[in-house]
C-alpha cells in the first residue's frame, strides 16, 4: 500500500525540507493527490524510478525530522525472547515521544493564546 498524506501534513513537512519546487510537486502529486508514479513520470518527462526515488527521499527526510533528539530508529532481526523486550521498549519510547510532542504542542498553544 502506498503512503498517503493530507495536504496539511504535506505542507507542514515540506517547509522543513530543502527540496526544489519541482521535486516537491512530484512528491505532492504522488503522496497527496494519489496520482500513479508512471503518470507523474510521464508528466515530468522522467523515469518512474526517478519518481520513486523522489518519493522515498521525501518520506525518509520526513521520518528523520520526526524522530526527536535522543531517539534512534533501528531495524533488527532477533530471537523471539529478545524481540519481545525490544517491543516493550519501543512502546515506552513511543509514549515518551507522544508526551514530549503534547508538551511542545500545549506550549505552542499557550504562547498563541497570550
Amino acid at each position: 500500500m502506498d503512503k498517503k498524506l493530507s495536504k496539511e501534513e504535506f505542507e507542514i513537512y515540506s517547509k522543513s525540507l530543502n527540496f526544489s519546487e519541482r521535486r516537491l510537486e512530484i512528491c505532492r502529486l504522488v503522496l497527496v493527490e494519489g496520482i500513479k508514479q508512471a503518470d507523474v513520470a510521464s508528466r515530468f518527462s522522467i523515469s518512474k524510478g526517478a519518481v520513486s526515488q523522489h518519493k522515498k527521499a521525501f518520506l525518509e527526510a520526513v521520518e528523520a525530522h520526526l524522530i526527536p533528539n535522543g531517539f534512534k530508529k533501528i531495524t533488527a532481526v532477533l530471537p523471539n525472547h529478545h524481540a519481545y523486550q525490544v517491543e516493550v521498549w519501543a512502546k515506552k519510547a513511543e509514549e515518551q515521544i507522544r508526551n514530549k510532542n503534547e508538551e511542545i504542542n500545549s506550549g505552542a498553544t499557550k504562547r498563541r493564546c497570550r
